[in-house]
């Protein structure tokens, strides 16, 4: 019961959190950006895999600790984000804005929310 609870909370687990959520939308909004962008899918997939592990090196330098499984299960869950929005917008033949902007927004609102329980810790 313990880790169902913890699956479902703001702090660092073995591998999925809450923020796994806010990585994986990270990763398809890079993607929505990337097909809309018209830009081809393998140098994208570079460029979102170096910004994901980018951004826990950031997290890293800012104090914030992780453990190694969570930050391997936060870069692979921001790939298969960025692969789903890239590929997902295509597959439906619609714009990547129709899933980009309410994306974004749930991100933000997330992210916001995730931020104040790290502050409340």
């Amino acid at each position: 019961m313990k880790t169902i609870t913890r699956l479902f909370s703001w702090q660092d687990n073995a591998f999925l959190d809450l923020w796994s959520i806010v990585h994986i939308l990270w990763g398809g909004i890079l993607g929505f950006v990337a097909i809309h962008k018209k830009w081809s899918f393998y140098p994208s997939l570079v460029i979102a895999t170096i910004l994901i592990i980018f951004w826990e090196y950031i997290e890293y330098v800012w104090g914030i600790n992780e453990s190694w499984t969570n930050i391997l299960s936060d870069i692979v869950l921001g790939i298969t984000g960025f692969i789903t929005g890239y590929k997902l917008p295509t597959k439906m033949k619609v714009d990547p804005y129709i899933f980009l902007i309410p994306t974004f927004l749930i991100v933000v609102v997330l992210e916001y929310i995730g931020w104040i329980n790290y502050l409340s810790r």
